[in-house]
């Protein structure tokens, strides 16, 4: 469903499995903001999608996802697996 708001278009069965995974591994990620948020959120018995979304709000900001988002454009910089060795 969050894919499909995204993007406005129904995921494939790949693209969902990876941000199935994904949020997996941010969840299961030990103490960080985005997993306290999402904690903190699901224990005032809010549902299930706003504590999701609060844990990805948390990841928006450069000091926490925003990091990822950097790794990413050092590894978009190579066009190989060759290149990247060098």
């Amino acid at each position: 469903n969050l894919l499909l708001c995204i993007t406005g278009e129904r995921p494939g069965e790949i693209a969902a499995k990876v941000m199935d995974v994904s949020l997996i591994l941010y969840a299961e990620h030990d103490f960080n903001a985005s997993t306290f948020t999402c904690r903190v959120i699901a224990s005032t018995m809010s549902d299930m999608h706003s504590a999701i979304c609060g844990g990805i709000g948390a990841l928006k900001g450069p000091l926490h996802g925003g990091a990822n988002e950097m790794a990413m454009a050092m590894l978009e910089q190579y066009d190989s697996v060759e290149q990247a060795r060098e």
